[in-house]
């Protein structure tokens, strides 16, 4: 760790010890911290978890009476002196009195909060020092996630804690489609969600525009590991986020190569005989439906058959990879599936790109009539799929969002390589490699 980031963080800590309360103490340091989290790339919390340990370390070679008192908070806000896991670092004798009510903050209530698309959800959590006197005040953590994207939006923290849930309960009541829900949940079951995302987020290739992504990333993360895990297996508990996709426009042949492996392995990778029988049955009662036949996508058969059958897989693909739900579609969602995730994980041919449209018109009427969204809703998520169609197919036309992996795997398919043959793909990408 270059030593003009230590010592950066120990002059703007310097004052500390004048704060009044460990919380006032504890966002600033997080804030400070945070600006090496959005500083630097993937993996994004091993780098933080590294220059935490560094500076713990940093801190304790100085020796002064701040840079001691600077290392208690972050021992509280990062595990310890000896890691990242385990008590605070042991506090700086005859410091400022709240010293003592680092660690004694525990979770009071957990909430969630999102719309009836399935876009966002808000997960909050809220704590409380055992002495408000010295520890500080009653305060929320929000966690705002972006389903369709799977990464954390924002990160919050506010005080007093019932102002967000003030905030969140005047959404729900004054929505007047009804579009908004609220729900008191187990901060166990917000904790396994938003640690998820958090993680996904480290590992994405940009950070979304908020400010309080990198500010309050160490508080919430400090904040959330206070909460005991949920119980294994609990039907609660929601699936871990996928990895964000690698980002548009990649250049590089040798990037291409590099990584098509991982997009072999996944076409190849057996799908579990439960996931499969489920997922082939909700095509089923999807092409049995009004919207299926209606369409013509039930009756067809040959080349537009297959195009529709792989349309369908993909779909679903999408809505299991951003929650877990392939019944919950929006505007937003039907944009980013259009316009951005089936580029950088789908080769698409001129049939399957005229198909899609089609598919993805019909299945979002149906998964919105079945799981009760109203009229407007539905009919604003299918017209989305008329607006975005001209642009999907010239972008499937022109490949200038596919990504390096998806590139490569078409210059595969030309080449008839069968990417279900290991020893065929290996054997391939040595002699483009030789090439290159």
């Amino acid at each position: 760790m270059p030593s003009s980031l230590a010592e950066m963080v120990l002059r703007a800590t310097h004052d500390l010890g004048r704060l009044q309360t460990a919380f006032d103490a504890e966002v600033l340091l997080s804030t400070l911290v945070g600006g090496v989290y959005a500083g630097t790339g993937p993996d994004r919390g091993e780098a933080l978890a590294a220059f935490a340990e560094e500076l713990d370390g940093y801190l304790l070679s100085t020796g002064t009476e701040p840079a001691r008192i600077a290392r208690a908070v972050l021992g509280a806000l990062t595990g310890s002196s000896d890691g990242l896991a385990g008590g605070a670092a042991s506090p700086a004798p005859g410091g400022p009195a709240w010293l003592a009510a680092l660690g004694t903050v525990r979770a009071t209530g957990g909430w969630a909060c999102g719309d009836r698309y399935g876009d966002q959800t808000s997960y909050v959590v809220t704590f409380a020092y055992q002495d408000d006197s010295v520890g500080g005040p009653d305060h929320a953590v929000l966690v705002l996630v972006d389903h369709n994207l799977g990464l954390v939006k924002d990160l919050v923290v506010t005080t007093p804690a019932g102002t967000v849930l003030d905030m969140l309960r005047a959404s729900v009541a004054t929505d007047p489609d009804a579009m908004t829900w609220l729900a008191e949940v187990d901060p166990a079951t917000v904790q396994a969600a938003a640690t998820g995302y958090l993680r996904a987020t480290d590992n994405a290739p940009e950070l979304p525009a908020a400010a309080g992504v990198a500010e309050n990333r160490v508080l919430v993360a400090a904040r959330l590991a206070t909460v005991a895990p949920a119980r294994p297996a609990s039907a609660a508990e929601p699936a871990e986020p996928a990895e964000p996709g690698e980002p548009a426009g990649e250049s590089a042949e040798a990037g291409d190569l590099a990584e098509v492996g991982d997009l072999t392995e996944a076409v190849a990778a057996p799908v579990p005989e439960d996931v499969a029988a489920a997922r082939a049955e909700l095509v089923a009662q999807f092409l049995q439906s009004p919207e299926g036949r209606l369409s013509g996508l039930a009756a067809a058969t040959g080349a537009r058959g297959e195009a529709v059958a792989y349309g369908l897989g993909l779909i679903v693909d999408f809505a299991e990879a951003r929650s877990g739900d392939a019944l919950r579609w929006s505007p937003r969602a039907v944009e980013v599936f259009l316009m951005d995730w089936i580029h950088g994980r789908a080769v698409l041919d001129a049939a399957d790109a005229r198909s899609l449209p089609d598919a993805l018109g019909a299945w979002v009427l149906w998964s919105g009539r079945l799981i009760g969204l109203p009229d407007a809703a539905v009919q604003a998520t299918f017209d989305e799929v008329g607006t975005q169609r001209a642009e999907f197919v010239r972008l499937c036309t022109t490949g200038e969002r596919q990504s390096p992996a998806v590139r490569a795997m078409r210059r595969l398919i030309a080449d008839a390589v069968d990417v279900t043959d290991d020893a065929a793909v290996d054997a391939w990408l040595r002699a483009h490699e030789t090439e290159d």
